[in-house]
This record gives structure tokens, sequence and C-alpha cells, in this order.
């Protein structure tokens, strides 16, 4: 059987879907067909009941009837017992003859008598006779009396033993009759009993059958309000809800569910196929084709035997909505499928699945610790550099990785370093930690960076460690230190001979310098003494680098600093410097003091006067340059700019990364002298950066001071 539903026309029905639907028992029709039958049954058992009870009150009454009949018979068969007996004792005519009877007659009315004693003793009425006073007695004698008639031929001689017979007969005819009586009350009273009875019984059944109407009242009532308080709980979910049948059919769909369909389909309502569904939500994915099958598997087919459903299914919209689909079959062969929107947490997913993958191909080690500072996680990175697996060091303390023959206390004094700041950085010889606490050296250097990670909202808090290998770095490092050292020697010991020989030529000790050769050997001196200030920066930048700069701090007053720059820059050709700053009429500015290497902090600020103002535009002219400073809550900012002069064409040094832009150079200028500026403005605790507005270009010096006074 095969439905016509929109979109689905050229696609033939599943043949085991067919196959799986051919007899359909819904739970819905089995209680529709078995309340009429337990209804039915339930009047058929009251009627069974009924009539029980009518034939068992018929049976009971017949036993009570035959069983008060018996004394009103035993009591006729006893009088008339007792007529017969004085009719031969007396000898009484009969109702034909009004003469004394004859031997034969008397004879005859003897049978008559053996026939009523055993018509009485051979019943029920015999029991009832021997129960009575003297009774057995009586009916023994009778009985032996007549036995005795039988073997005598003078009948006048069992007249004779008939006669006291007769009179304890008309004895015992009062008392029967007196239990007669008694019996016949009794028997009514049991009658009554059994009539009040059968009614009571039969109230009982019409209330117990009432019970149960009112007790399926109260079910049908209660199936109502579960299934109301189901209808709240599934329009309230925050996912749209779908139940289908067996037969492919909605039964239930919330309208949360509504908000996930396309504008074509704007309804979903009970009976309709599950395949138009299926049809619409796949006109709306991302990939039509693809999505209409699986969602087919999902919503339109029945689980073939050994198939079952996908548990949940991800459906990528054309709006880059993402669907999710959760199946639950049920018990009677239809399914409940939710449907949420999980943009979010699929972008989500894939973040952390990027994540995981960064996690994994980094070259740099990446380890995680908790707040205690024990490994959580291990990098395939890090498992490489310490050439141990993460199953080893997890759980162990962190600082294992620094220094395995003293990883608590390590880890303890790296935790309280990271209570009080973001970051710490350890530099350390990298060796392979062993399972006993055993090491061996690997003979390579390596640096870390500790971050603390305290994001609360995630729940959790602890230590993020990125290590790298700078064994090549420091080899690399040690072999351009020997180059500059080399080459610093080898061109300072030239370039000094030729910078004095330079001097003495220009000073005239060789004789007269002729004029047209005054021009090239100032042209020569300037290049000698720009060589040399090559070869003092590559000195002191690998100095910088191998840390062997030192700064020899003391307090210095601020104007001070900036008298010895003025007088420095005199010195400089090329340059006009002129120094401005606030006027303070109490003196705290003039009591303004500095932290600093005076002499490293005056040359470096002397550099940047330089490669503010530039190379000499021609001989004898100099380059206005203007220092001018302020205080700004305990620091001291400078500017050195040009006045009035556009945009200084400057290049972008290549610097470590900060939070400022490098300083630039000028074109030509191979930035050994700014390098240098900037690490000693940096050791001073200051910054130097370079900006560049619609009023010109300058460099911006900031330093922290230190006030006296």
């Amino acid at each position: 059987m095969t439905e016509d539903r929109p979109g689905a026309a050229a696609r033939p029905a599943p043949d085991h879907r067919s196959a799986g639907r051919r007899s359909p028992i819904a739970v819905d029709a089995v209680i529709v067909w078995l309340k009429p039958v337990a209804v039915g049954l339930m009047l058929a058992a009251l009627l069974l009941f009924a009539v029980g009870l009518v034939r068992s009150n018929e049976m009971v009454r017949g036993v009570i009837t035959a069983a008060s009949g018996d004394l009103p018979r035993a009591a006729i068969a006893l009088r008339d017992l007792e007529r017969t007996i004085l009719a031969v004792v007396a000898g009484l005519p009969s109702a034909d003859r009004t003469v004394p009877d004859e031997p034969d007659i008397t004879r005859n009315r003897l049978d008559h008598i053996r026939e009523l004693t055993i018509a009485i003793d051979g019943t029920g009425m015999g029991a009832i006779v021997r129960a009575l006073p003297d009774g057995g007695p009586v009916l023994d004698t009778l009985r032996a009396t007549l036995r005795r008639a039988d073997s005598t031929a003078d009948p006048g001689e069992v007249v004779r033993e008939l006669r006291p017979i007769a009179a304890r007969l008309a004895g015992l005819l009062p008392r029967i009759e007196e239990k007669t009586a008694e019996a016949r009350m009794a028997a009514r009273a049991e009658l009554q009993t059994l009539q009040t009875m059968s009614m009571l019984s039969a109230t009982g059944v019409v209330v117990s059958v009432t019970g149960l109407a009112l007790l399926s009242v109260i079910m049908q009532l209660r199936l109502r309000a579960s299934r109301g308080r189901l209808r709240d709980a599934i329009e309230a979910m925050s996912d749209g809800f779908l139940h289908i049948d067996r037969n492919g059919r909605v039964t239930v769909a919330n309208e949360r569910l509504r908000s996930h369909l396309p504008r074509t389909m704007a309804s979903v309502h009970r009976g309709q196929p599950s395949g138009l569904l299926a049809a619409a939500l796949a006109a709306s994915a991302a990939d039509p084709e693809t999505a209409h099958r699986r969602l087919l598997h999902v919503l339109d087919s029945l689980p073939e035997p050994g198939r079952a459903l996908l548990p949940a299914l991800d459906v990528r919209l054309a709006d880059e909505r993402w669907l999710r689909l959760r199946v639950r079959v049920g018990s009677d062969g239809g399914r409940a499928v939710t449907v949420a929107d999980v943009t979010d947490l699929v972008a989500a997913e894939h973040a952390r699945h990027r994540q995981a993958l960064v996690f994994k191909h980094l070259t740099d080690g990446v380890v995680l610790a908790d707040a205690d500072g024990r490994i959580m996680d291990v990098s395939p990175a890090a498992e490489q550099l310490y050439g141990v697996s993460a199953a080893a060091i997890e759980g162990r303390p962190i600082g294992l990785l620094l220094r395995p023959s003293d990883a608590e206390q390590m880890t303890r004094a790296l935790l309280d370093e990271l209570s009080g700041c973001e970051t710490a950085e350890r530099a350390f010889p990298i060796a392979r930690p062993g399972p006993d606490g055993s090491f061996s050296p690997t003979g390579r250097d390596g640096e870390a960076t500790f971050v603390a990670l305290r994001e609360t909202s995630a729940g959790f808090g602890g230590v993020i460690a990125l290590i790298r290998d700078v064994s090549e770095i420091h080899r690399v490092h040690k072999l351009k230190a020997a180059f500059i050292a080399a080459a610093a020697h080898e061109l300072r010991t030239p370039t000094t001979a030729l910078l004095g020989a330079l001097r003495l030529a220009n000073s005239g000790v060789g004789g007269d310098v002729p004029p047209q050769l005054t021009a090239l050997l100032a042209m020569a001196s300037r290049n000698a003494d720009r060589l040399t200030s090559v070869i003092d920066g590559l000195v002191d930048v690998e100095r910088l680098e191998s840390g062997s700069f030192t700064l020899a701090r003391q307090p210095v007053r601020l104007v001070d600093l900036l008298a010895t720059i003025s007088h420095r820059a005199r010195d400089l050709p090329h340059v006009g410097l002129t120094v401005s700053g606030p006027t303070d009429e109490t003196g705290h500015a003039e009591a303004t003091t500095v932290m600093m290497d005076p002499e490293r902090l005056a040359q470096a600020l002397l550099g940047v006067v330089d490669q503010v103002a530039g190379p000499q535009p021609r001989i004898g002219s100099r380059t206005a340059v203007r220092l001018a400073w302020g205080l700004n809550d305990h620091r001291v900012r400078m500017s050195v700019e040009q006045p009035g002069a556009a945009n200084l064409a400057m290049e972008t040094m290549p610097r470590p990364a900060g939070n400022r832009s490098a300083p630039p150079r000028r074109p030509g200028d191979i930035g050994f002298g700014l390098a240098v500026t900037r690490a000693v403005v940096e050791r001073h605790g200051g910054l130097i950066w370079w900006e560049t507005t619609d009023a010109g270009s300058r460099f911006r010096i900031d330093l922290p001071l230190h006030r006296t006074g």
C-alpha cells in the first residue's frame, strides 16, 4: 500500500514498510475495542450472578419445604395408622359393612397397618417418629406384632396386642402435631431470612457494579488529566516534539516544532504522513538529497530486523542553522522524536574539535594541570619532548617538568608565584622522568611559560604550561655571539685606525688640505663614525640578547637628565634640539626624580633625537627637533618630533611581540640604535612607541617617576 505525497510521487514505497504495516494494531484501537468487551463481560457476570442467586433460592426453598413437609405427612400417617389399629381392635365395620368384621377383613386391615408402618418407617417420616419420645419403641413393637400376625392362625391374639400400641400412638399424635407447628414457623422464618439475604446480595451486586462504574469514571478522569498534563509538558518543552505511530502517521506535535519547520510547511496536524515532514525539512537543508534520505530513515521507515534507527541525526539547513533529531522507538512500534536547534552547540563542538586538533598538532608541548598542580593532560608534542607517555606522568606534580628530583617543591613555588600574577616563565634543562622518581638528562634545554587559568564559570582552575625546546636556539645564539664578537673585533681595529687617520688629515697634520678634498674627508669621517656606531650597536645588541647588558640605576633628577641630553645634542652637527616642559612654581618638577642609569638612558634618548632629526640635509645646517615632557599620574611622558614637519618616512623595524608597535627606522638605517633604545627604556619600566596623526609623527616615551621631597 503506497500513499500519494507531494514531492515524493516518483519515490516508490519501500517494501519493508508495506510488509511491516499489513496488520497494524494501534494501542488506541485496542483500548476502544476492549471497552465494550469489558462492559459486556461485567454485565454477563452480573446476569450469571442473578440467575445463580435465584436458582439457589429456589433450591433452598425446596429443601426447606421438603424438610418441613415430612412432619405433616408423618402426623397424617400416624393418625391413619391409629384409626386403622382402633378399627381392628374395636372390630368396627367398614364403610360398606355394618356387621363385625370377618377374619378376612381383619387380616386385610392388618395388611393395611403393615403397609402404613412400612411407609412411615421407610421414609423420612420414620426418622421424625423415632425422634419423638417413645416413637422408636412403638414402631419396633408394631413391626414385631405384625410379624407374629403372619405366623399365627388366630388374629385375635394379635388384635389384643395392638390395643396398647394404639394407646401409645394416640400419645404420639399431640407431640408430632406440636413439632409440625414449630417446623412450619421455623420454615417461614428461614424463608424470610433467605429472602432478606437474597435482597442484600442483589444490593451488594448492584453496589459493586456501581462502584466499578464509578471507578471506571474516575480512571477515565485521571487518564484525561494525565493526558492533559502530558500535553502541557510537551508544549512546555524547549525542543520540538513529535510522535509518529507505527503506520507513519503523526499523533502529537507541539508548537515548538513548528518554529523549526520551513515556511512552506505551516503546520503539523494529527494523522499527517511523516514523509511530508521529512520532505519539508529536507527541502530547507543545505544538502536536500542526503538530508531527505536520512530523514526518511528516521521519520518514515520501520526498523528492519537487525537494523536500529539512528538515535540522533544532525541536519544542516540552508540558513546555516543546525537541527538535531533524537529518536526513541516505543514498544508499540511508534517513535518519539525531539527536534532541537543546536546551532550554538554544534559551533561549540566544532570549536572544541579545532582546539583538539591544535592541541594535538602544536609543535610546542602543552601540559594542563589542575588547581593542585597535578598533571591532567599532555599533548603529543610534550610526550615527544620528554620521551614519555601521557599516562606515565598524569596525576604527578607539574614541577616534574622543571626538576624531576624536586617536583613537589617546584610545584609549590610555581603555584605561589601564579597566585599573584598571570604568567611565570622558567628556563631549565630537559630531563626524562622515570616511574620511580628517577630522571635521566637529555642534554637539551627548555623554556616554559606557565599561565594561570581561573575560568570559574567553566568550572576549571589550574595551570597550562607551554614548553619549547630551545636547544637549537641556544646553539644559534652562541654561534651568533661568537660571530659578532669576532666581527666586532676584526672591524673595530681597522675602523679605529681609519677614523684616526681621517681626523689627522682633517686637522692638517699632514699638511694643508686642498679645498676640493675637504668635503670628501668630511664625508669619509662621517661614514667612519657611522661604521663605529654600527659596530657599537652590534656589541650592544649582543649584550642585550645574552643578558650581559646591565643597568646601574640610581635616583637622578629629571631636569639633570634633560640638561645632559640637551648638552650632548650640541655635538650633533645636524640637530637643533629644543627642550620644553611644564612650569612649576612650587618646585615639584625640579625635585622630580627617576630611578635610572643616567648614562644609558641619556644615550638612548639621544638616539631617539638623532633618529627624528635624520641625516644632515646639507653641510652647516641643523634640523629642528623638539623634546617635550610632562607629568601624568606619577609618570613622565616625553615626545620627540620635528615641529611643523609632515609625517616622517619611517620603516617598521621587526621586534619581539609586545603591546606597542615597534619603533620605526629611517631608510638605510639598520636599526641597532633603536633596538638598544627600546631595550633600555623597557628595562627602566617604561614604554616607547611611534605614533602618526594628522598633525605629524612623533616618538612617545613613558617612564615611571620616583618623587622625592
